[in-house]
């Protein structure tokens, strides 16, 4: 009679025949373990890149906010003749929002060197702020004539005048 069940020669043994049981468990928590790691890495990543686009809009917010201090500082120049007297030394724009951020504009007029007050140079710094950045932008204003017309001189400006 024929046995149901193949034989097993007595040399070998039982383990060795068939594969242990854990091994494919152990093999898949493995995995999963530095699938999770590789996941994790990269939300990691992910959020110190966002930091750092969302430092880059406030740097450049806040650069914006400079240059309009200091576009609305020429503008008050323009439009007031007597601008040296009606608004002299001192800060003509006080932390005021402009929608993107903060803005503030400082005044500077140089002592009169020639006795004459509308030679006098201009210096106009705009500072801007937006969430964690701070721009500070200067522009020194030179008079062009003695009729006390004035020319704008890069202050800190490093790419364009104004």
């Amino acid at each position: 009679m024929r046995a149901l069940w193949p034989t097993v020669p007595a040399d070998r043994d039982e383990s060795a025949r068939r594969p242990r049981r854990g091994a494919a468990y152990v093999f898949f928590l493995g995995t999963t373990t530095l699938v999770m790691v590789i996941a994790l890495s990269a939300m990691t990543v992910m959020r110190i890149e966002s930091r750092g686009a969302d430092d880059n809009a406030d740097a450049v917010g806040a650069r914006f906010c400079a240059r309009s201090a200091i576009e609305l500082g020429l503008l008050k120049i323009r439009d007031d003749p007597d601008w040296r007297t009606n608004l002299g030394s001192g800060t003509w724009i006080n932390n005021k929002s402009n929608g993107v951020g903060r803005m503030t504009l400082q005044v500077t007029i140089d002592s009169d060197v020639d006795g004459n007050a509308n030679n006098d140079p201009v210096v106009l710094t705009g500072i801007g702020n937006q969430g964690n950045a701070t721009h500070k932008m200067t522009v020194r204003l030179e008079p062009l004539s003695d009729d006390g017309g004035l020319i704008v001189s890069p202050g800190t400006w490093k790419r364009a005048a104004l």
